[in-house]
């Protein structure tokens, strides 16, 4: 197959995924039209949640399965298989040109539709998933310049023409490198196509719980991501890993607060109680105690 055939089927692809996006909203209740919530809607509150209590395992988690990849050798393993290139060229290069924008243009586009139809339901679910790709992107921004770490070879060979330096030790990393310049080329941990895609996802599923298309169809697309960047030689596996890892809880959280946020605008009696709950980690409240004369403070996880 061609990089043309590739590029015009992904093409049609990525305009089925905007229309199904769109689409996401259409059995939506429009008797109570509820808040219409922008993409600043609560930003740091929702990065807060999604770092706070249970949530933090997963970012501890991403960087646990970096380092246990890399001393197992599972990185360089499976760049050794993918350096022999056995789904094809053409299939990495097309998930990095994708990469760098097909998740933002189904989000934009259900916030600007939904402004344009008053739904204030479908705009809300386009800032949940712009929020999510921008605090995802800022966040995986911040870690690649802190982790310093180098891409693999291209194709293992050392004299393989590339724009940045590349490496063959997995474990090569300079924390807080302060040469930000791109022939250093110590940007890659973790991958931002990766957490850009799952956090759209994500967002997504968690602001229409109940669709679960979403998810069957998002989640290998994200996957499919995330290999496209270790047959290109992008990234190595733990960098998709931890991107993964990262990119779901931010899009996860967000979206769910979204909802959350929609729904009590509405008013809904009959929603859920997890959709009525506001998510609370390490919250503070006043608890009177019989046995004492004074106030304690009590955390609720």
């Amino acid at each position: 197959m061609t990089m043309r055939a590739v590029l015009r089927r992904l093409t049609i692809f990525l305009l089925l995924i905007s229309s199904l996006s769109l689409a996401a909203a259409d059995t939506a209740d429009t008797q109570h039209a509820g808040r219409r919530l922008h993409p600043w809607h609560n930003v740091f509150g929702n990065l807060y949640d999604s770092y706070a209590g249970y949530n933090s395992l997963w970012h501890l988690g991403a960087f646990a399965s970096t380092y246990a990849i890399v001393k197992t050798g599972a990185d360089d393993e499976a760049q050794r298989i993918f350096w022999r290139d056995p789904i094809g060229r053409d299939f990495g290069r097309t998930g990095l040109f994708l990469g760098w924008f097909f998740q933002i243009l189904p989000a934009t586009g259900m916030y600007l539709w939904g402004l344009k139809a008053s739904d204030n339901e479908l705009v809300g679910a386009g800032s949940a998933t712009i929020q999510a790709i921008a605090t995802t992107g800022l966040v995986t921004m911040a870690l690649k310049f802190i982790s310093g770490r180098q891409a693999p070879l291209k194709d293992g060979d050392p004299n393989a023409p590339s724009t940045f330096t590349r490496t063959t030790d997995s474990s090569d990393f300079r924390f807080f490198n302060t040469d930000f310049s791109r022939g250093e080329g110590r940007f890659f941990w973790p991958s931002g196509h990766t957490s850009s895609t799952i956090t759209f996802v994500s967002a997504l599923y968690a602001y229409y719980p109940n669709k679960h298309w979403i998810a069957w169809v998002g989640y290998p697309v994200t996957l499919a991501m995330g290999v496209s960047m270790i047959e290109n030689d992008s990234h190595w596996l733990s960098d998709v890993v931890a991107g993964a890892m990262i990119g779901h809880i931010i899009g996860y959280t967000t979206g769910a607060n979204f909802r959350r946020d929609f729904n009590g605008s509405r008013g809904k009696g009959e929603e859920s109680a997890s959709s009525r709950e506001k998510i609370r980690y390490a919250q503070a409240s006043i608890v009177p105690r019989r046995d004492s004369t004074y106030l304690a403070l009590s955390f609720e996880f």
